[in-house]
């Protein structure tokens, strides 16, 4: 089985129309009202870990999560491994952020150094000016 996000895929299901229902957990970065994948009736989506059908954003009620990813949503209610993926979370934004702070360095020195040669041409032409005024 493939799946298209980054995201381990842990329950499936099939659909009353035959077509597969993949439920992932995913780490909602917004807390907001929502409307279940599943059943469309309303619930709050809180920020972190949460179950999501693959391929959406939409959130999984705690009603559905129990009839379709009991063990998912054992696993969500787990402290020990709530702890771990922050942890894991903590390395991985701490490696992006390294990167982009790496990337960043490496584009300002760039850009200082077509200054610093844009200078010299200007000093280099002030001085000409100079000596032609002379």
């Amino acid at each position: 089985m493939t799946s298209t996000s980054a995201t381990p895929v842990w329950g499936l299901r099939v659909r009353e129309d035959g077509a597969r229902r993949v439920i992932v957990i995913k780490h909602n970065r917004y807390a907001r009202p929502a409307a279940c994948s599943i059943c469309d009736g309303d619930h709050n989506l809180d920020l972190g870990l949460a179950l999501f059908e693959e391929g959406n954003w939409q959130g999984i009620c705690e009603d559905c999560a129990r009839e379709h990813a009991p063990g998912m949503l054992a696993l969500l209610r787990c402290v020990a491994a709530q702890r771990a993926y922050w942890e894991v979370e903590e390395v991985r934004a701490g490696e992006e952020s390294r990167r982009r702070v790496g990337e960043t360095l490496a584009s300002l020195e760039a850009e200082l150094e077509l200054l610093q040669e844009r200078l010299e041409g200007t000093q280099a032409r002030i001085e000409e000016m100079r000596t032609e005024d002379q």
